[in-house]
């Protein structure tokens, strides 16, 4: 091993063949996956099927056409039993079998269990670029493939050569593409924002386009660059996965016990009104007194999803989040002090006054004596609503998002 290279993380996916085996005794499969991570790599699909060819084939075969799926690991179905059918599956979609992996593998399994290793059939081979490796389904001879054998080919680093090296220059050069597309989308999203809506030329539109015009073309690009910044952070999350400080449990547990306090910023700020609010500038010009979570915050909502950026940045700590998150992050907390500014240039000494008793950093009005808590002006019904829908978040996370909060 040499440190002279810089490791690159892969995108792995997983399958265990089994009939009887679950998402709780699929010892093999979690061990796998343990080990996967362990090593900086990336878990980018699992699942379990059954011993059978057409259900395997089913499986690996999208994996393999999939251009963010580096590596595929199966786990069972190696053996020499009637229904053991996982190399008959596999074996016709690789373009190159990797002899030497099962005969070094069988070399190695021969050390522990002797001459029984000779009912293995364990198979590599490459397929679209995509290295497949098929294991036993025992979790000792995994865990004797990984360690022995496939972690050091899956580590550029190791020398004289590896596996990763040679992958096509294709699947390199989608991770360059995906990480820049994200960084054109988020340079996008928030040159909207402030390049166009915090400064004279969204006046200049207006103009030419009248009010409500420039409303329909800023919310239409601001959708399109919404969804291509999402999509963007999708692709380069599985193409070009690059960890920073991992994924630490502190701030897991941290994030989903600060998320219901985003929560109801947001819930509160888009049910209060507020004359920071598109549309609802004209309440500062009557006699007005900020009232529930104003007393927080001039912008509530802003900071909630502020929060929320933070926590789900820190929570997954790798580029692709940080660049994603980051963006709503700047979009939020930057939004609020330039908000803050164009209402102080409209209303001058009115929006002053709201500033001498109020705050844009939430509960610094109140820390300093300017402003008093009164959670009856911000009713219980904002706070319930909060939890029920944090709650549902959480219950549903991997559903909606294919994440678990603290997996």
């Amino acid at each position: 091993m040499t440190t002279t290279r810089q490791f690159i993380p892969l995108n792995i996916a997983l399958l265990t063949v089994s009939d009887t085996r679950t998402d709780a005794t699929d010892t093999s499969g979690r061990l796998l996956a343990q080990r996967i991570g362990e090593n900086g790599h990336r878990v980018a699909d699992k699942g379990i099927v059954r011993d059978d060819i057409y259900q395997i084939r089913a499986v690996v075969s999208p994996w393999i056409a999939c251009d963010s799926v580096e590596v595929i690991l199966t786990t069972g179905g190696t053996g020499v039993t009637g229904r053991d059918g996982t190399p008959e599956a596999v074996e016709p979609l690789l373009d190159k079998t990797l002899e030497g992996f099962g005969e070094v593998f069988r070399m190695l399994s021969y050390q522990e269990i002797g001459t029984s290793t000779i009912q293995s059939r364990a198979i590599a081979g490459v397929a679209n670029g995509t290295y497949v490796f098929c294991l036993p389904g025992s979790r000792n001879t995994c865990a004797t493939a990984w360690d022995k054998l496939i972690m050091s080919q899956l580590d550029y680093r190791t020398r004289p050569c590896n596996l990763v090296e040679l992958m096509p220059d294709s699947k390199k050069n989608d991770r360059r593409n995906a990480m820049f597309q994200l960084i054109l989308a988020s340079l996008f999203f928030l040159g909207l924002h402030f390049g166009v809506a915090a400064t004279s030329l969204r006046d200049q539109l207006t103009e030419k386009l009248g009010a409500i015009g420039y409303r329909i073309l800023f919310a239409s690009l601001a959708l399109l660059g919404l969804i291509w910044l999402v999509y963007a952070w999708r692709q380069a999350s599985y193409t070009s996965y690059i960890p920073l400080w991992g994924q630490p449990l502190l701030f897991k547990y941290l994030a989903v016990l600060l998320m219901p306090l985003a929560f109801f910023f947001v819930i509160a700020g888009i049910t209060t009104k507020n004359p920071a609010r598109l549309g609802q500038e004209n309440m500062i010009e009557g006699d007005f007194h900020p009232t529930g979570v104003l007393r927080i915050s001039r912008h509530p909502m802003l900071w909630g999803i502020a929060l929320w950026a933070l926590l789900h940045l820190l929570a997954n700590g790798d580029l692709a989040a940080v660049i994603f998150f980051g963006t709503f992050l700047i979009l939020a907390v930057k939004g609020s002090f330039d908000l803050d500014q164009k209402r102080l240039r409209q209303y001058g000494e009115k929006w002053h006054q709201y500033q001498e008793i109020t705050s844009i950093i939430p509960f610094q009005a109140i820390l300093q004596g300017r402003q008093q808590l009164n959670w009856q002006e911000i009713g219980w019904w904002r706070i319930a609503l909060a939890l029920v829908l944090y709650f549902g978040f959480l219950h549903g996370h991997v559903r909606l998002f294919g994440v678990a909060p603290l997996g």
